[in-house]
């Protein structure tokens, strides 16, 4: 093999590491599913099943958001663990990509002067720090002390008489997250989401699960105001 042979060779080689590296961290190359399998129903109709884990319908998802629950190894433990206690908030892809900025460019800066490594590991942390933003975990010692176990969740929600009574919650970034409900005019609940600097209201619809529940928000906070 001559040296142009040899030159051309480890220019493919560096070509193809560069865009193993690239397909891992923009998440734009995810297929957007707008029709998802999963069945959400309504508050008045919960049906939870008490032989599955929250990861049944993860595993069954090729979202932005579930496929970056399955990469982290310790959160998707907790959310197989049918002994476990989760309230989860997924995203839809449409609402991932309506961001203007990518979920792994946020709170840390990636500065062009790191190696790729460095990048790697770094944005790692941003897009668990961003799924985590999402994730209560009951069983947290604030949780626990507060008396926000699973059972005391679900018969909030269901209580039709506690619409002025919010429930803090700790997520698993360690930052409040306030819910309450609303009656609307129309006779239907909404949720309300409030972190301390935006509020979102979604559907009270959720789908339980022998470990906890999964809320489909329509909408996500701001990371960089968040942060």
């Amino acid at each position: 093999m001559n040296l142009y042979s040899l030159l051309l060779l480890s220019l493919l080689c560096l070509m193809n590491i560069a865009k193993n590296v690239d397909n891992k961290v923009d998440n734009s190359r995810h297929l957007i599913d707008l029709s998802p399998n999963t069945i959400h129903k309504s508050l008045s109709k919960r049906d939870t099943n008490q032989q599955d884990s929250i990861a049944t319908d993860i595993d069954k998802s090729s979202s932005i958001f579930n496929t970056y629950l399955r990469d982290i190894p310790l959160l998707y433990e907790n959310l197989s663990d049918v002994d476990n206690e989760v309230v989860l908030f997924s995203i839809p892809d449409y609402d991932i990509h309506k961001l203007n900025y990518k979920i792994w460019q946020y709170p840390r800066v990636i500065d062009p002067d790191m190696t790729p490594i460095e990048k790697e590991v770094l944005i790692r942390e941003n897009i668990i720090d961003f799924i985590n933003d999402y994730v209560v975990n009951l069983k947290n010692d604030v949780n626990v002390k507060r008396g926000n176990d699973l059972k005391n969740v679900l018969v909030w929600l269901e209580n039709n008489n506690n619409f002025e009574m919010p429930l803090t919650l700790v997520n698993e970034n360690g930052k409040n997250l306030e819910i309450s409900k609303k009656m609307l005019k129309n006779g239907k609940s909404q949720l309300i989401m409030a972190n301390g600097h935006e509020i979102m209201a979604v559907d009270l619809i959720y789908n339980g699960y022998s470990n906890g529940v999964i809320f489909v928000i329509k909408g996500c906070f701001d990371k960089k105001i968040w942060n």
